[in-house]
């Protein structure tokens, strides 16, 4: 595996005068790529450190994150058999270039400590740093990209863009599959009745009833895709009913010892079978147990972080 910075091979062995040198913080370089061996790489984006206000149901928090990188795109089917050696079964090989999916919380975990366990043997990552999913205020930081709009890409509506460059959310190109059906699973809200529910997404169509291949719609400002739709995405946290604490890079990495679900892991970003105009913003939450792996819908992408975050 290599890290290409800026298209630059950025060699750690010894140099040609014989000296050594020290693995630089990927973090300092600019946005960087892991060659994963095979022709398949991992691209990843650097998130620069800032505050925002993470909202939940009408309220908010201050939080400060520091800096980190994150996937520019969900983890595809060939990463997932690059590093893990594995394949699900039911992928075929025209199809790598989709999101992984059924993937538990614990798999995209080890997939984490695996490419972090490869790179820090091979002395291409600074002992500092680490491979694993995104915290949940991370998460949403990366999503914003800055913006404060419910969508990253803005508001939506005949004055602003088309919805087939947005994302890959419910809607009516859902009912074009053989055998579909509207079903109550996808139905997310008490506020909107059942048929407005069908006549919203019967009013969209992005192209794909199931799920789309990483980059097929356009990315947000920072570079990153699917972070609405697509599939969910796996975050660190476990599942609590209110906000992380305010303050430096929150997580929360002890159960909930109160809460009805409080083994569940938090999943964001919203998927194709969930309709954009209720649960595809940066501010939709789910749970789920981390050892669901049913879910078609459900994948993951990778962060980069100290070790010293969590």
């Amino acid at each position: 595996m290599k890290y290409l910075f800026s298209g630059t091979l950025l060699s750690t062995c010894l140099l040609v005068c014989g000296c050594t040198t020290s693995t630089p913080s990927p973090l300092d370089q600019a946005n960087f790529s892991v060659d994963l061996g095979y022709g398949e790489k991992m691209d990843f984006i650097n998130i620069p450190a800032g505050t925002f206000r993470m909202s939940r149901n009408d309220t908010e928090v201050e939080v400060e994150l520091s800096s980190f990188a994150l996937g520019k795109t969900e983890v595809t089917r060939a990463q997932w058999l690059v590093v893990m050696g594995t394949i699900r079964p039911e992928y075929r090989e025209e199809n790598e270039n989709y999101p992984v999916t059924s993937v538990t919380w614990d798999e995209a975990m080890q997939f984490c400590e695996k490419l972090t366990k490869q790179e820090h043997l091979a002395r291409r990552l600074p002992s500092n740093f680490k491979f694993t999913l995104p915290t949940e205020a991370q998460w949403e930081y990366a999503c914003r990209a800055g913006t404060k709009t419910k969508y990253s890409f803005g508001l939506l509506g005949a004055s602003g863009p088309r919805y087939k460059q947005l994302g890959n959310c419910m809607d009516k190109s859902l009912y074009k599959v053989p055998g579909s059906k509207v079903l109550a699973v996808f139905y997310c809200s008490k506020d909107v009745s059942l048929d407005e529910f069908i006549r919203f997404t019967g009013r969209y169509d992005d192209g794909f009833g199931e799920v789309a291949p990483v980059c097929s719609f356009h990315p947000n400002v920072w570079g990153l895709y699917d972070m609405h739709g697509n599939v969910a995405e796996w975050c660190l946290d476990y599942y609590y009913d209110d906000l992380p604490g305010s303050g430096k890079d929150p997580a929360r990495t002890i159960p909930n010892p109160n809460g009805r679900y409080n083994t569940d892991r938090i999943v964001r970003g919203g998927s194709w079978m969930t309709p954009y105009f209720l649960c595809c913003d940066y501010s939709y939450i789910e749970h789920e147990n981390p050892n669901n792996l049913l879910s078609s819908g459900l994948g993951f992408r990778v962060a980069l972080v100290q070790s010293t975050n969590p």
